[in-house]
């Protein structure tokens, strides 16, 4: 499963001690693989919108997922398209957050 905690963020605005876009500021953006770069990188490919957690696991295997996943986690994040997500189960041990999920749209 993709997602953990790096280097860079989106003109100054993601922190820098993340990794990856799970654990990025709203303006980060991501590369197809979901690693923060800066937005003017030319692997930029996603922006974060937003994040929300969920007890409901999310389709694929954590990496980038267009299309209905995105209406159905991140409808209210207009311009949504996708969202990545990982499982957070054994930080938590509680089901009812145990996936965080993030809302991106594409760059």
């Amino acid at each position: 499963m993709t997602l953990v905690s790096v280097l860079s963020g989106c003109g100054g605005t993601g922190p820098s001690d993340v990794d990856y876009a799970v654990d990025a500021l709203a303006g980060a953006c991501a590369d197809q693989k979901t690693v923060v770069v800066d937005c003017d990188d030319d692997k930029a490919r996603w922006r974060v919108l937003g994040k929300r957690n969920s007890g409901q696991r999310p389709p694929g295997n954590g990496d980038p997922v267009s299309g209905a996943a995105a209406t159905t986690y991140c409808g209210d994040f207009p311009g949504a398209t996708a969202i990545a997500w990982t499982d957070r189960y054994t930080q938590l041990g509680d089901d009812a957050e145990r996936f965080k999920i993030v809302c991106m749209s594409s760059l």
